[in-house]
């Protein structure tokens, strides 16, 4: 017998900080290839329709009328799980008439979005779900010509040719995208509101008042669900995957993928985020400073660290006669870290970006949303200050976590001028 979780999530963060209050309902599932394309086309079509507003221009109009209020969707993955995201922002009482009940307002809006799709016997009407099925396929289509896009999805497929599922993009496949039905994704639609796991983040003045509202509005859904699957995955690559390819353009990419077994949960992660930017993952990074402002050996180059798959990339544009050597610079500004190659002046320098970075974060009400949802999602809530943390981070601490560090994949994108050397 499975055991019952709670399925639906409430975390509310007042405060008169800002001028709107915010909230971010979001739609949780396992990763599962077979519901990619239906989910980012519902998300299309829940935003532009409901049975009350069955134009873009009536929910244009709405949203006008509720003084500016902003509303739109969208799909992404954090780890395993793909989510589906209405976002909501909406003005502070204390900034309108006084007559005017805007939380209630809003929240019969979110009410008639999300409960009230344009879904009639079954099905979205044929013109609005064919529009948005050929906009969605052209605007993947295309996406390949932004070569930095295409290098860094063709190392993404590359680290997980083991696991493909967790290698496709959220997104999904064109061909797929084509073969849509209407009906399958009205019918996706009734499966989301039965079985996802949902999350509500509120932040601003009116959010224990919205709050309320949205969790008498979520009563008619089941409150129960089995055990939550894990959101962050501890299974990695074990075989190095290599790929190149040449392109009509005068400069290269050259992308790296690594295991890095540290995550958001994990005692080190602060230990990660610094090695991450000391590497290169800010402007004060020893790859920036020495491989392109020193040794003038590349056009860009930077890290990003993703701590929900633990996976730190990097990418890279440079002469393509240059990529043995940039790979070999990698490689020793990787071993300066493992050996504390760096003066105490360098660190301090990247832990005041971050610490910096991190305060202009709180600046931003979608930011500070999306840190409720995490936490909530994770059952993770960081004890202490994140910039004391960050202080607190040794150069022995940062040596352990880049020896973690394992290279599993390398996409070279050779530019056409230099085809010749492959």
């Amino acid at each position: 017998m499975q055991n019952k979780t709670a399925r639906i999530h409430f975390s509310q963060q007042p405060g008169s900080k800002f001028k709107t209050t915010t909230v971010a309902i979001d739609f949780v599932e396992p990763l599962d290839w077979q519901n990619l394309e239906k989910r980012v086309l519902l998300a299309e079509l829940m935003e532009n329709y409901s049975q009350k507003y069955a134009s873009k221009l009536q929910v244009a109009q709405r949203l006008a009328e509720l003084y500016g209020t902003q509303f739109g969707t969208s799909v992404f993955r954090v780890g395993n799980q793909a989510v589906l995201r209405f976002l909501i922002s909406f003005a502070d009482a204390r900034y309108l008439p006084d007559e005017v009940d805007v939380i209630a307002a809003v929240g019969d809006f979110i009410n008639e979005m999300i409960f009230h799709p344009l879904i009639n016997k079954g099905e979205f009407p044929t013109d609005l779900f064919q529009l948005h099925q050929q906009n969605l396929i052209d605007y993947v289509k295309n996406l390949d010509d932004d070569k930095k896009y295409y290098a860094s999805r063709q190392l993404q497929e590359l680290y997980f040719a083991e696991t493909p599922l967790q290698g496709k993009r959220v997104l999904g496949d064109v061909h797929r995208l084509q073969s849509l039905t209407s009906a399958e994704v009205a019918q996706y639609y009734r499966k989301l509101l039965t079985d996802d796991e949902i999350f509500v983040s509120a932040l601003g003045t009116a959010a224990p008042a919205i709050t309320t509202q949205l969790q008498m509005q979520f009563d008619q859904l089941q409150p129960t669900t089995s055990d939550a699957s894990n959101v962050l995955s501890r299974t990695f690559p074990q075989h190095m995957h290599t790929k190149v390819e040449s392109v009509q353009q005068q400069q290269s990419l050259y992308h790296q993928a690594y295991t890095l077994p540290v995550f958001r949960t994990d005692a080190d992660y602060y230990a990660a985020v610094v090695m991450n930017s000391l590497w290169g993952g800010t402007a004060s990074s020893l790859m920036f400073r020495d491989i392109r402002e020193r040794d003038s050996l590349v056009y860009y180059i930077n890290s990003s660290y993703d701590s929900t798959v633990g996976l730190l990339t990097i990418q890279s544009g440079i002469d393509g006669e240059q990529q043995p050597r940039v790979q070999t610079l990698i490689q020793a500004e990787l071993q300066r870290l493992i050996d504390g190659d760096y003066s105490d002046s360098d660190l301090v320098q990247v832990k005041e970006v971050l610490t910096s970075s991190f305060k202009s974060r709180a600046d931003s009400p979608r930011r500070l949303v999306n840190q409720q949802f995490l936490q909530q999602l994770l059952r993770h809530d960081a004890s202490g200050s994140w910039s004391n943390h960050i202080q607190c981070v040794s150069k022995a601490e940062i040596s352990a976590v880049a020896r973690q560090l394992q290279l599993r994949a390398t996409f070279f994108l050779k530019g056409v001028s230099n085809a010749k050397t492959l």
